[in-house]
């Protein structure tokens, strides 16, 4: 039996030991990410948490449970974050084991994929915007103003391995963020703007956790690495890890999205606003294959 049918399929104990005994190297994303959530798919914490060890796989296979509406709210798993990881690894630990308003409004259990003992599983990756959401707004690049773009690391691990290339952040509104972004992309029609719709944040959050836990259109996404990377996203533009603070940031931040032309597989469009900072980010990327 392969490693993957066992994690699948067999009991507990086996399962759980071909898990954690997966060759990866000291960079514990490495391995097979997805692998974590197909544990999680056939085993509840309660019967996962007496057989898994290794610290790192515990967090992931306890947020996947998360994402299948498992109450997590009693576990605290901070104390077993290893001592030597990297800070930005550090602060995975910090994601709460709940899912917030915000993060529930919009999710569903029918977003994650669903694996099968033949096959590679059956999921849709989620494009963003949707082919069905109204867009009613125009952005023109030549009417919004160039505004200070900024180069920064900020994100870099978080969007390895997706589609997205890197986040660019930009002092001003969404608007000028997506003119922006139109004209580094090379818009080809300069004089017809852009369809735009401004979205609630938990709109995008199924898309944003299949992105950030995907590897191409027809990979498979890990959410639960995608919940991990989001929140560390938004502990970044906050400029805090305090749970309050988060959820006072997604209240009031202005998201904006568009279409592109060339939209056609795999694809996300995002501009978040945060009118106190006067910034906005940009999540775009594609993939055509």
């Amino acid at each position: 039996m392969t490693i993957r049918n066992t994690v699948l399929s067999g009991s507990t104990t086996a399962a759980a030991q071909a898990l954690e005994n997966m060759p990866r190297d000291d960079r514990w994303w490495t391995f097979e990410r997805y692998l974590c959530d197909l544990f999680a798919q056939n085993h509840p914490w309660a019967e996962a948490d007496g057989h898994l060890h290794d610290p790192r796989l515990r967090l992931r296979v306890a947020h996947a449970r998360v994402l299948r509406e498992e109450d997590m709210a009693g576990q605290d798993l901070s104390e077993e974050r290893p001592s030597a990881c990297a800070p930005e690894e550090a602060e995975y630990w910090l994601v709460p084991m709940r899912l917030q308003s915000w993060e529930a409004r919009n999710w569903d259990i029918k977003h994650l994929w669903r694996y099968y003992e033949q096959g590679a599983g059956v999921g849709r990756v989620p494009d963003f915007p949707s082919e069905g959401l109204a867009l009613p707004m125009l952005v023109l690049p030549k009417e919004h103003r160039s505004r200070p773009v900024y180069p920064s690391a900020f994100g870099s691990m978080e969007i390895q391995r997706t589609m997205i290339d890197h986040i660019t952040v930009v002092r001003g509104t969404a608007e000028e963020a997506i003119a922006h972004q139109l004209t580094i992309n090379d818009w080809e029609q300069p004089e017809v703007p852009a369809q735009a719709a401004t979205v609630d944040f938990s709109d995008a959050y199924p898309a944003l956790l299949s992105v950030l836990g995907g590897d191409g259109a027809f990979g498979r996404a890990s959410e639960s690495e995608g919940r991990l990377r989001l929140w560390r996203l938004l502990y970044s533009m906050a400029g805090s890890t305090d749970l309050d603070d988060i959820n006072d940031f997604v209240a009031r931040v202005r998201c904006m999205t568009w279409r592109d032309l060339s939209d056609d597989i795999w694809y996300i469009h995002l501009a978040i606003e945060d009118p106190t900072q006067r910034t906005t980010w940009i999540l775009d990327g594609q993939d055509f294959d």
